[in-house]
């Protein structure tokens, strides 16, 4: 097992490079996920409000009213200087002035010309309350117009915009059962952009030195058939994809609460295969570049173009009918795919046979990626270029 140990050796001096991938993904997907687990249900943002009533009436109090049922008031003294060191200091979110003749406006029907304000530049709960302001204002019109005189039209638009509206998810797992997390969704959908940083960066530069042209000729003038060779170099590659793989699988259990269920196993064969189409990538990869120096920028090239392109990073949902098209090229865009189904997200019900097509393609991009590497690293070889 004398190559066995050279191997293990050459990825010892390039190890640093792939664990700090692993450890700063590991980190980062760990917290995401956890911080986006904690709560699944829909809650409205709340905003500190500060209120200053010039108008004194009814109406003025109804609106000041509603307001504190959805957000913080916070009472400050009318000092512009005050109010706009609260702004500064983030103590309020937005501060409304409710201008004197407020009440007399609205039953005329007048809506300009209402409030006044101080405000942040640019924040993004200007507009998140001023669409509040301007759905309660339009709605007391509404009932004025249908009738109902100021004093029925406040009452009836507090009732109104009072109603809270249930609001679900949902999705088409198995039995329209939750089966698969979200979390495990969120994990697996990114292990693309993992795989194949963590390999590139690991693999292809010992791969490199281990087809040097000078190191097959002194193995093909030994005792040591080309074959024996060939087996040992590919254990040892073969032990640098599954212990990166297993520790991610390790990760996914660990964030799943301790247990797999029937969609997390399918959604682990899923990342394997994919794991097996990284590993061809990288041993493409390690024939067709010349120069260990450019192997982070074509693990940035490959990595992030397919992420971006195949919906690791965006879903596919938002992407265009001609990106998608051309992602239909590329393997992870398969991967991305199965595990919307699994994960019920993929405007489909979870089918046996679409899954399959998915696992189905990506290990014909894996054979490809193989061959391809089996061929030009024989050629490449023949021709003395490695």
């Amino acid at each position: 097992m004398q190559v066995f140990k050279t191997f293990m050796k050459v990825l010892k001096k390039n190890l640093f490079g792939a664990l700090m991938y692993l450890g700063v993904f590991a980190v980062i997907f760990v917290f995401h996920v956890n911080a986006n687990s904690s709560s699944t249900a829909y809650t409205d943002v709340t905003l500190n409000i500060n209120i200053i009533d010039e108008d004194a009436s009814a109406a003025s109090g109804a609106l000041a009213e509603y307001i504190g049922q959805m957000h913080e008031i916070v009472s400050l003294k009318n000092d512009k200087e005050m109010l706009l060191d609260a702004l500064f200091y983030q103590k309020v979110n937005y501060v409304l002035m409710i201008q004197d003749g407020y009440e007399e406006k609205l039953s005329q029907g007048i809506t300009d010309d209402l409030f006044r304000n101080y405000q942040v530049p640019g924040s993004y709960a200007n507009p998140l309350f001023e669409q509040t302001l301007n759905e309660y204002v339009k709605t007391v019109c509404a009932y004025m117009t249908g009738g109902a005189d100021l004093e029925t039209a406040l009452e009836k638009t507090s009732e109104t915009l009072s109603v809270e509206i249930p609001v679900t998810k949902e999705t088409f797992a198995e039995d329209g059962a939750s089966t698969f997390s979200e979390s495990y969704a969120f994990f697996f959908q990114f292990l693309p952009y993992i795989l194949i940083s963590v390999f590139m960066n690991s693999a292809c530069p010992v791969l490199m030195t281990m087809n040097r042209s000078d190191l097959k000729k002194r193995t093909d003038s030994s005792c040591m058939p080309q074959s024996w060779y060939s087996i040992q170099t590919a254990l040892g590659c073969f032990l640098i994809f599954l212990t990166v793989w297993l520790i991610m699988v390790i990760l996914s259990f660990l964030i799943g609460g301790g247990s797999f269920d029937k969609m997390s196993l399918l959604a682990i064969l899923n990342s394997f295969v994919f794991a097996l189409v990284s590993a061809g990538i990288t041993m493409l990869c390690s024939v067709l570049i010349k120069d260990k120096n450019i192997i982070a920028f074509v693990t940035n090239l490959i990595g992030l173009g397919m992420s971006f392109l195949c919906g690791v990073f965006v879903s596919q949902d938002l992407l265009g009918e001609g990106v998608l098209a051309a992602a239909r090229f590329l393997p992870a865009y398969w991967y991305v795919k199965a595990n919307n189904i699994l994960a019920g997200l993929s405007g489909e019900f979870f089918e046996v046979s679409s899954y399959l097509l998915c696992l189905g393609i990506q290990l014909g991009f894996a054979a490809v990626f193989f061959l391809s590497y089996f061929i030009v690293g024989r050629n490449r070889y023949k021709e003395g270029k490695m």
